[in-house]
């Protein structure tokens, strides 16, 4: 606030020599431009203190959603049990592979599968798994496995 009165007081001295005749005219154009240097940095400089704040809000909101979501039912414990026991060959490679911490691409490789084939094999995987992501399979895993 102080910096753009000064900005303002600066201008104001300014047009008082335009109507004026004083011979200090580039004196007072000069602290124009420092004053409006320093609002742009001290404007980019609230902007950048803003997004900061912003960031860590968010950041705060996703650690706290991520605890949330960290607390796995039972039911959905036992649901994923009962899926592992009725996996195909094919699945069970696929989810030791996600355990394991093995990339699509990886999988892909080491299976001679197509991603498409690999979709699919997904899709019952986490059918079979109650679970809707790789993310949410690792997690419930994790949370088995502790």
């Amino acid at each position: 606030m102080i910096l753009a009165t000064a900005v303002f007081v600066n201008i104001g001295v300014w047009l008082i020599e335009q109507l004026s005749d004083m011979t200090f005219e580039m004196l007072s154009v000069s602290y124009i431009i420092s004053e409006l240097f320093l609002l742009g940095v001290h404007m980019v400089a609230s902007e950048n203190q803003r997004l900061r704040g912003l960031v860590k809000e968010k950041e705060t909101l996703k650690s706290e959603k991520g605890a949330q979501a960290s607390e796995v039912s039972p039911e959905a414990l036992e649901y994923f049990t009962r899926g592992l026991s009725s996996l195909t060959p094919t699945e069970r490679l696929i989810f030791d592979a996600y355990v394991g911490g093995k990339h699509t691409k990886e999988i892909l490789e080491e299976l001679n599968i197509k991603e498409n084939t690999l979709k699919f094999h997904n899709k019952n995987l986490y059918g079979k798994l109650g679970v809707a992501s790789r993310r949410q399979l690792l997690e419930i895993n994790r949370t088995l496995n502790k």
